[in-house]
């Protein structure tokens, strides 16, 4: 489903929906491989409702602007990046 997304170190991918964040993480945890498509921006930000771990996403897909520091910090959890 289509959610706010943001990205936390402590928290992993977080949003700003409660209810959202359980289904997320149900629909996360019977995925093969979990994808998240979101615009580099929102990858500077956090909220406080965890919705996945990183290490629990196998790619991010996301435009070429997303910053160096998340980019490194994504690829050391070993998250797959796809930049468009």
């Amino acid at each position: 489903p289509y959610t706010t997304l943001f990205r936390s170190k402590e928290l992993g991918f977080t949003g700003v929906e409660l209810i959202r964040s359980d289904t997320v993480r149900a629909m996360a945890a019977r995925a093969n491989c979990t994808y998240i498509l979101a615009e580099s921006a929102k990858l500077e930000h956090a909220s406080a409702t965890p919705y996945l771990l990183t290490e629990d996403v196998y790619k991010l897909i996301t435009d070429k602007k997303i910053s160096p520091e998340i980019r490194s910090f994504l690829e050391s959890k070993q998250v797959k990046l796809e930049l468009v």
